[in-house]
């Protein structure tokens, strides 16, 4: 039986976790809403506080094509990660399209990170053992963040160089915040855990369904055209389809090979239109040298795990969390 046909569920299926706590920072420019950060702890958190130990860290951004969803809704993800690694999670609620299209969404999450390396210690993380992950749009992020903060630590001069990848960054909220914070030394993104991106936004979604291996499992075009939108809404008058902070499969070599961690995880779905750019982006990194283990989930499509299907088989998708948290488990190993 498929993992999509296999709709019996478990009688007692595993229960979501429950944020601990939650912390709000401020953003650019004042006054705007602020984002909240959801705080997922492992059960001896308390306790191993107290003794001054530091817990490695999740940065988890969800999925929603940039418009929709909440930082709760990958507290299934949340709950494995802590059984299985022993991390802190933290879900972060960046600010939503229409009314914060890109990059105000990158920038929350370049100042969620910023954040968190300026309160490690207050929080018990060892931000040297930072994992950042994310779902769809969430999955986007998690691999676009590093770029942005691989432009003011290595790559500044090259990057300056290349005016279509450099204009407008310096008017950008988080441009001034990367320069003049403290804390990047002790900031180490040592993997990436993303659950079918999108990192192409140069190629038309009718192209991409067209392409697909099943088009109608596809998302409907009502909602793609939504997220797009929404998030990037026409004219394309600043070129950001094409830029690296939203299209990361157009990055330059050097920036992909400098702002991206060694170690990086591609979950994609057999029934998504994004199958096709997410293994070609998997095979570039590959060719680049990264360490990529790249998974193709058969029989399923975009976002598969986050359904509001009450019969969906949770317990395989939590074996599918488990595989991906083993991975991360040996990237820790090595830090």
């Amino acid at each position: 039986m498929s993992f999509a046909g296999n709709y019996i569920p478990k009688l007692k299926a595993p229960k979501r976790a429950k944020p601990a706590f939650v912390r709000s920072i401020s953003t650019a420019p004042q006054g705007s809403k602020p984002i909240e950060l959801f705080f997922y702890t492992p059960p001896d958190y308390a306790d191993r506080k107290k003794t001054g130990r530091k817990y490695p860290v999740v940065v988890d951004f969800h999925g929603g094509g940039f418009c929709l969803g909440h930082a709760t809704d990958d507290r299934h993800w949340a709950r494995v990660v802590m059984e299985e690694v022993g991390a802190v999670v933290v879900g972060v609620g960046y600010r939503l399209a229409p009314e914060h299209p890109f990059p105000g969404p990158v920038d929350d999450c370049i100042d969620a990170i910023l954040w968190l390396s300026a309160h490690a210690t207050e929080y018990s993380l060892d931000m040297s053992q930072t994992v950042l992950s994310g779902f769809s749009a969430g999955a986007n992020l998690a691999i676009t963040a590093p770029l942005r903060f691989e432009f003011f630590t290595k790559m500044h001069d090259q990057m300056l160089s290349v005016p279509s990848q450099a204009s407008d960054l310096s008017r950008w909220p988080s441009t001034q915040a990367l320069i003049e914070n403290s804390h990047l030394e002790e900031l180490n993104i040592c993997s990436i855990v993303a659950w079918y991106p999108i990192v192409d936004w140069t190629a038309s979604r009718s192209e991409k369904r067209r392409m697909s291996r099943m088009p109608k499992k596809t998302l409907p075009k009502v909602f793609t055209d939504l997220f797009d939108y929404s998030y990037l809404p026409p004219p394309d008058v600043h070129g950001y389809h094409c830029s690296p902070y939203t299209s990361p499969a157009l990055a330059p070599d050097y920036m992909l090979n400098e702002g991206l961690p060694s170690n990086i995880q591609l979950w994609l779905c057999e029934w998504d239109m994004l199958l096709a750019e997410g293994e070609k982006f998997g095979h570039r990194l590959r060719s680049l040298g990264k360490n990529v283990s790249e998974t193709m989930i058969p029989e399923v499509p975009h976002g598969f795990d986050q359904s509001a299907n009450p019969l969906r088989d949770q317990a395989k998708i939590d074996d599918l969390y488990r595989q991906a948290c083993q991975g991360i488990r040996d990237v820790l190993k090595q830090h």
